[in-house]
């Protein structure tokens, strides 16, 4: 039995036209070619403009009559590689040079490969209705409703809570206010940024276990400050700008939680963080890491 064979991305599909229309690929490859050609809903114009600049490179390029040189380097290459293997040893062209031999037959050419069947590229209406089949939507689980439902709850929330609060509490000032949000973004936030994009040895139960404690942290000093008398002295500073200590205690939260739980790191973790990091222009994209 046979193992099924993987289907081309488009990406990889346009990799290989080049080689598909000189009719170079594999058999296994040029056929996942066509299959792809056959049913991706995507325009594929690099193959006719590269299948149509074929024949004419073979009509226009002159064909160079190789040196004599050359053709000797050949045939020694291959009456050694004929000896290693245990074959009937051939005199190499340096030999045969020196002895004035009769001229062999000449061996009967086999006839050349038929070409492979032409592709049906897709018309337009083709396209167009295989475009309108991949985005007609599909019904949703009823996870996935249950999960739009806790995104609006949340969404007004977040709107409503601010809202309470600033009703509640005296007038602080826009600097005073900006403070404290922006304590409590960098004690949530900022260190699931830093350490996701340059650690790998983040775990997911270390970024969550991170994110609650700097959450919990900063939302108390917050509200602390907000509805309670701060008192005088470094307390009272603490409260008031509590970035200062809620950020080192997410960082470490995190770390030591990832650290404890570094058997959940993804086994492609390096290969993320190459993609991450490394120039568009290296290429290094799904299919080539």
């Amino acid at each position: 039995m046979t193992a099924e064979r993987p289907a081309l991305t488009h990406e990889q599909a346009l990799d290989l036209a080049p080689l598909y229309v000189l009719g170079v690929l594999e058999p296994a490859e040029a056929d996942a070619v066509r299959e792809h050609l056959a049913t991706c809903a995507e325009d594929h114009a690099e193959f006719a403009e590269l299948g149509s600049v074929a024949p004419v490179l073979l009509e226009d390029v002159d064909l160079v009559e190789p040196p004599d040189r050359l053709r000797t380097r050949i045939l020694d290459a291959a009456a050694a590689d004929l000896a290693a293997r245990g074959g009937t040893p051939i005199p190499s062209a340096s030999a045969a040079s020196s002895v004035s031999a009769q001229p062999a037959p000449v061996a009967p050419v086999a006839p050349p490969a038929a070409a492979p069947p032409p592709v049906a590229f897709p018309d337009a209406a083709e396209r167009e209705a295989r475009r309108r089949a991949a985005e007609a939507p599909t019904r949703k689980s009823g996870l996935a409703r249950m999960n739009d439902w806790v995104f609006r709850i949340a969404a007004v929330l977040s709107s409503f809570v601010p809202l309470v609060v600033a009703l509640a509490t005296e007038s602080a000032g826009l600097a005073g206010s900006v403070g404290l949000v922006f304590a409590f973004t960098a004690s949530t936030l900022c260190p699931v940024l830093l350490l996701g994009i340059w650690w790998r040895g983040l775990t997911a139960r270390g970024a969550a276990a991170g994110v609650v404690a700097g959450g919990v942290l900063s939302t108390s000093a917050v509200l602390a400050s907000l509805f309670l008398p701060l008192p005088a002295g470094l307390v009272g500073l603490l409260l008031y700008r509590p970035a200062i200590v809620t950020v080192p205690v997410a960082f470490l939260t995190m770390t030591v939680v990832s650290w404890l739980t570094r058997s959940e790191i993804p086994s492609d973790a390096d290969d993320q963080l190459l993609r991450l990091h490394a120039p568009e222009r290296l290429g290094l994209t799904h299919d080539r890491v």
